[in-house]
């Protein structure tokens, strides 16, 4: 399967779990986790990419997520706690929105001492073309440019 990575970098905010202060804006991953950082929620909202869901799909990768506890998207459990620390792609088409909002509640006593001074938060939608619609591989050869699915972009 060709995937189309677009990474969720800017525009997180962290919020405290009691709902305490203003959110923090946050920029992901983070180089890592800040020891002084309690209990916390990091909420990112973003539009759906326009994709086609008769020849492709919606997931989530998930990467460097020491301490996650729980994971939603509009509402809604994603996955099964405990989460690994290492990759995971999620299915999310169906419950994606126009608009979404993806949360993360992370607990940094989980956070193993090994992994505590790690990048933390790699995550990115990815648009995953079925295997039988995948674009052609000498897409791009005519103009000499590389096919987007290989560079990722950002929302």
């Amino acid at each position: 399967m060709t995937d189309h990575p677009i990474r969720l970098r800017g525009g997180w905010e962290r919020l405290l779990p009691e709902g305490d202060g203003k959110p923090e804006r946050v920029t992901l991953p983070l180089d890592r986790w800040p020891e002084e950082w309690g209990p916390t929620r990091l909420v990112r909202r973003f539009q759906t990419p326009s994709y086609s869901a008769r020849d492709q799909s919606l997931w989530l990768r998930l990467d460097a997520l020491p301490g996650l506890v729980s994971l939603s998207l509009n509402g809604r459990a994603l996955g099964v706690s405990p989460f690994p620390e290492g990759p995971m792609m999620l299915p999310i088409g169906t419950a994606c929105e126009a608009r979404n909002v993806l949360a993360l509640n992370v607990e940094p006593t989980r956070i193993a001492v090994g992994s505590a001074g790690s990048t933390w938060g790699i995550i990115a939608l990815v648009v995953r073309f079925h295997e039988n619609t995948r674009p052609s591989t000498n897409e791009g050869a005519a103009t000499g440019e590389e096919p987007l699915g290989g560079t990722g972009l950002e929302l």
